[in-house]
C-alpha cells in the first residue's frame, strides 16, 4: 500500500511538473525535483530510447512512470512471496513441534493400547476354541490338567495363552476360527506386557489406535495390523527419537500455559479488588 501510494504521488507530481514545463517553456530537468529525477532517470532514459527522440516529453515521462509502477508491483510480489515462505517455515516448525509432542504421548499410550488389544484378542480366542478340533486336542494333551481347567474356565494367565499361541497347530486352529491369516506369526512379547490374568474390566479406553514405535519388529507390526483390523482399529507408528524432545516440549508448553494463566489472573486482580470494595 505504501509503495502504491508512493507511485501514485510520483505520477501526480510528474503530471504537475509537465504542466509547469509547458507553461515555463524550459527544460524538464530544470524543474524536476531532485529526488524524483534521481529515482526516475533510468526509466526516462529507457522510455525515450524505446519511443525515439521525436516523441514529446510528457509522453516519455508517462511511459516511464508506468514502467516504474510495474517494477514496484514486482517488488511487492517478491516481498509477499518472501512473507509467505517465512510463514510456511513457521507453520512447518509448529507442526514438527506438535508431531514431536504427539510422539511423546503416543509412547506413553503404547503399552496400554497393546495390552488392551491383546486382552481383546486372547478373550475372543479363548471363547471361540473348538474343543473338537484335532489340533486343539493335540495341544491340550501336552498341557497339565490344572491349566486345561483354567483355559476352559477362562482364567488362564496371559503368558500361558501366549505360549499356547506360539504352538503352530493351536495357533492355526485359533486364527482360523477368528478369521485371521493362518500364517500370521505370534510375536515374542515381553513378560511385563503379558503380566497376570486378563482383567475383569479390560484396561484402556476404546481408542481407535494401537501405538507402536518405529523400532518395533516387523513381525509385531504385521501382527497388530491384522489384529487391529479384527477389532476395527489401526496401527499408529511414532518416532522413538522424538519422544524425549516431545517430553521436554510438552513440559515447556505446560509451564508457558501456567504462566499465562497466572499473568491473566494478576492482570484481573486490581479490577476484582475494586469491585469488592
Amino acid at each position: 500500500g505504501r509503495r502504491m501510494g508512493l507511485c501514485g504521488s510520483l505520477i501526480l507530481g510528474l503530471l504537475s511538473w509537465f504542466k509547469a514545463v509547458s507553461s515555463a517553456s524550459c527544460a524538464p530537468s530544470a524543474l524536476a525535483p531532485a529526488r524524483a529525477t534521481s529515482r526516475f532517470a533510468p526509466y526516462v532514459s529507457e522510455a525515450r530510447e524505446m519511443l525515439g527522440g521525436s516523441v514529446q516529453n510528457e509522453t516519455v515521462y508517462l511511459i516511464a512512470a508506468r514502467m516504474l509502477e510495474k517494477d514496484m508491483d514486482k517488488d511487492k510480489e517478491k516481498l509477499e512471496l518472501r512473507k509467505d515462505k517465512d510463514m510456511e517455515k513457521l507453520e512447518l516448525r509448529k507442526n514438527l513441534e506438535l508431531e514431536t509432542i504427539a510422539s511423546f504421548y503416543k509412547s506413553e499410550l503404547s503399552f496400554v493400547t497393546r495390552r488392551h488389544t491383546l486382552e481383546l484378542l486372547f478373550r475372543r480366542a479363548v471363547s471361540n476354541i473348538d474343543w473338537e478340533d484335532p489340533r486343539i486336542q493335540t495341544t491340550l494333551r501336552c498341557m497339565p490338567s490344572h491349566k486345561q481347567k483354567a483355559l476352559k474356565e477362562g482364567t488362564l494367565s496371559m503368558s500361558a495363552i501366549e505360549q499356547l499361541l506360539q504352538s503352530k497347530p493351536f495357533r492355526e486352529a485359533t486364527w482360523e476360527r477368528l478369521g485371521l491369516p493362518l500364517d500370521l506369526q505370534m510375536p515374542n512379547f515381553d513378560g511385563q506386557l503379558l503380566y497376570g490374568k486378563m482383567s475383569e474390566m479390560i484396561h484402556s479406553t476404546q481408542g481407535p489406535f494401537v501405538y507402536l514405535s518405529n523400532d518395533t519388529s516387523a513381525v509385531e507390526i504385521v501382527f497388530f495390523r491384522e489384529v487391529c483390523a479384527l477389532f476395527g482399529r489401526d496401527v499408529d507408528i511414532f518416532d522413538r527419537e522424538h519422544t524425549e524432545l516431545g517430553k521436554t516440549l510438552q513440559r515447556q508448553a505446560y509451564l508457558d500455559l501456567k504462566k499465562a494463566n497466572r499473568d491473566e489472573k494478576e492482570r484481573k486482580l486490581p479490577g476484582s479488588m475494586l469491585q469488592d470494595c
